[in-house]
Parts: structure tokens; C-alpha cells; sequence
């Protein structure tokens, strides 16, 4: 309200006449767009500190995947390996074709009377 007062002849009561729903919803998008992260954070921060960490960003996916196949490999599961594992990362962003998924699914049809 005071930009546009501060820039036109109107008056408070001429301004808020103009007003509408539309008009509110925009400028509490234009407000929310100026709004930065690390503010956000901050006052998040302050309340719910239990929820919030310092947290600045993901660690490598590297790291990760060795850490999943060292652990899989102390609880036995030799086969997991760190190209495994991100063969199975990766595979998320890919669609199945049709083949795919009747070969996973062949294994799993009902026999008959049971």
C-alpha cells in the first residue's frame, strides 16, 4: 500500500476501494517471491529448533553410495557392490518397457487352483 501511495494521487480510501481478491492474492505472491531461504530457516530455527538442523546441503552421492555397500557387505550381502547401487539409483529416473515389467512379473502369476 505505501509503494503505490507513495506513487500516485490516491488516497487510503481511493486504494483500498481499487482492492480485490485477486489484487490481495498476487501481492501475497509478489511478498512470498522476496522471502529468501536463509531467512525462512531462520525463523524456523527459532520455532521448531528440534526440527531444524544446520543444514547447508546434501553430502555427495559418492559418499553414499559406499557407505550403502560397505554396509551391505558387513551384513553379508557380498553382491551389493557401488556399481549396484547406483545401477539401482539411477534405474528410478527410467520408465520400465513393457518387457521389463512382464519379466519381473512372470514369476509372480497365480497357478491354476491355487
Amino acid at each position: 500500500m505505501v509503494r503505490v501511495l507513495d506513487r500516485s494521487v490516491k488516497t487510503i480510501k481511493d486504494y483500498l476501494g481499487s482492492l480485490s481478491i485477486l489484487k490481495g492474492i498476487n501481492n501475497i505472491n509478489a511478498a512470498w517471491e522476496e522471502v529468501s531461504m536463509n531467512y525462512l530457516n531462520g525463523v524456523w530455527c527459532h520455532l521448531l529448533p528440534y526440527f531444524m538442523h544446520d543444514f547447508t546441503g546434501f553430502e555427495p552421492v559418492e559418499n553414499t553410495v559406499e557407505v550403502i555397500s560397505r554396509l551391505a557387505q558387513e551384513v553379508g550381502l557380498d553382491e551389493v557392490t557401488a556399481e549396484s547401487v547406483t545401477e539401482v539409483l539411477y534405474s528410478h529416473g527410467q520408465w520400465i518397457s513393457n518387457e521389463d515389467l512382464e519379466e519381473v512379473t512372470k514369476g509372480n502369476e497365480p497357478t491354476e487352483g491355487g
